[in-house]
């Protein structure tokens, strides 16, 4: 701005309205990917800023072994804790979402209509192909750089909401779960970790209706 304008006084978050802090690490770098620019149809020709998270999500390090014990027991925390699969989701995590099964090299792990912990082996044709889809399309059109993907969350986005018979407030999820990269998942006990904040917002997570 030009050196005579006034500061700009950063301004205080309406009451209610979620305050952003950035707690996972990431970087940014000037870079020619081809961003889609799906405005009007068409590739940025020249250099785009691009969101760096190389290969870091909050869903364990241990996971990144690909053993399946490991992703065995990070489903079992995952979906069937006291979260019930509660993620965020999207840069920068806050959409609300359902995480319903996670998928590594070892497997596919999800939980069926009894509340036990199934699992099933992927194909290693099938796997390449997911991450390098998954990859690319963060890259492309969300300008997300997720480094190497080596755990994915399918997830049932938030739809809506209706008036339950009681009248309360409920939450509609998506039918169709959708696969998303851990980079970009936020399990919710990351948030209930988090020390209370000032002026009684402690996060996405205090602004969320009932979980009905």
């Amino acid at each position: 701005r030009p050196s005579d304008d006034a500061a700009v006084v950063a301004a205080t978050p309406p009451r209610g309205w979620p305050e952003l802090a950035m707690r996972l690490p990431f970087t940014m770098s000037l870079r020619a990917e081809g961003v889609l620019l799906e405005c009007i149809a068409s590739k940025a020709r020249g250099a785009s800023w691009i969101i760096e998270l190389p290969g870091a999500h909050q869903l364990g390090a241990a996971i990144e072994s690909a053993a399946s014990s490991d992703a065995a027991s990070l489903a079992r925390r995952l979906l069937l804790g006291s979260g019930r699969g509660r993620v965020y989701v999207d840069w920068p995590y806050a959409d609300v979402a359902v995480a319903t099964s996670l998928a590594t090299a070892a497997g596919r792990w999800w939980a069926d209509r009894r509340g036990q912990l199934q699992e099933c082996d992927i194909h290693p044709g099938e796997w390449r192909q997911l991450q390098d889809e998954l990859r690319l399309n963060t890259l492309h059109h969300r300008a997300l750089d997720t480094g190497r993907v080596a755990l994915v969350v399918y997830v049932r986005p938030l739809a809506g909401y209706s008036i339950g018979r009681d009248g309360s407030l409920q939450q509609r999820w998506a039918d169709t779960p959708l696969p998303v990269p851990a980079q970009l998942v936020l399990p919710e006990w990351h948030l209930e970790a988090l020390p209370p904040r000032s002026g009684g917002l402690s996060g996405l997570a205090r602004l969320q209706p009932s979980r009905r």
